[in-house]
């Protein structure tokens, strides 16, 4: 009694068989942008760092860009065309109803009103699909609200076009990638509870496998699972390695009691 010791009988119970597999805390790979700019440059500004949380839309970076500025000069010369060859053609066609000029000329003036349009719209959809910024400043934006794992910028550093500038992960929801070996593919299934531990989490997380292989790696020979957890507060970090225990089976046993 002063050990605090309880003692009962025993009786009809329910036992859990699981199977303990390896696993691995994963990013969700449908909640992760690589942000690439669209035009080569030389960062201006680098407003947001490693770690950071960031907001859909919000500004990472600011590059000057040459290829940005003569592409809107580009557009402002298509553009002050296009009016140009809209009053010539106005006053062609005025021209061509009263009979003063001959359709050859109404018919070429015509085509180069059409040219201009066609040159005008290309400039400017070219332009627009560079994203923000004017004047030979390009602004990289986030694509999605996440937090930045990854960094490759510097204030006067040059960068291409395809340029993996940051990578944003919204880590609000993880993976975890557990390691199913052959001789137990059999036994594991989508729907199957999975009860998730780790060093540093004070109490075990609960999922259910959303996903098996069907390819044993032939290195490792084994396949992948994978359970999706809720990482609202952020104590599961991408690359942790935790236990899997996948719950196979949970029935009521009868216990022998012996009575004294």
């Amino acid at each position: 009694k002063n050990a605090g010791i309880e003692v009962s009988r025993a009786g009809a119970g329910s036992v859990s068989v699981t199977l303990s597999l390896p696993g691995e805390v994963t990013i969700k790979a449908d909640k992760t942008a690589h942000v690439t700019p669209r035009v080569a440059g030389t960062v201006k500004e680098v407003k947001k760092q490693l770690g950071d949380v960031v907001k859909k839309g919000e500004i990472l970076a600011v590059l000057d860009s040459k290829e940005l500025a003569e592409l809107s000069g580009k557009t402002r010369a298509a553009q002050e065309r296009l009016k140009l060859a809209k009053a010539n053609f106005a006053r062609v066609d005025k021209l061509f109803q009263e009979k003063i000029v001959p359709e050859k000329e109404y018919l070429a003036a015509k085509q180069t009103l059409a040219e201009a349009q066609i040159e005008a719209e290309s400039t400017s959809q070219m332009l627009a699909t560079t994203g923000t910024g004017s004047s030979g400043t390009y602004n990289l934006i986030a694509p999605l609200d996440g937090t930045i794992i990854e960094k490759h910028a510097s204030v006067g550093e040059v960068l291409k076009d395809d340029t993996r500038v940051f990578v944003i992960a919204d880590l609000s929801t993880v993976w975890v990638d557990i390691t199913v070996y052959t001789k137990d593919l059999a036994k594991v299934a989508v729907g199957q509870s999975v009860i998730v531990r780790a060093d540093g989490l004070e109490k075990p997380l609960v999922g259910s496998i959303s996903f098996v292989g069907s390819i044993a790696k032939t290195d490792a020979r084994a396949a992948q699972a994978r359970v999706v957890l809720q990482n609202t507060e952020g104590k599961l970090k991408p690359g942790l390695f935790v236990t899997a225990e996948v719950a196979l089976e949970n029935a009521q046993r009868e216990v022998e009691r012996q009575r004294t």
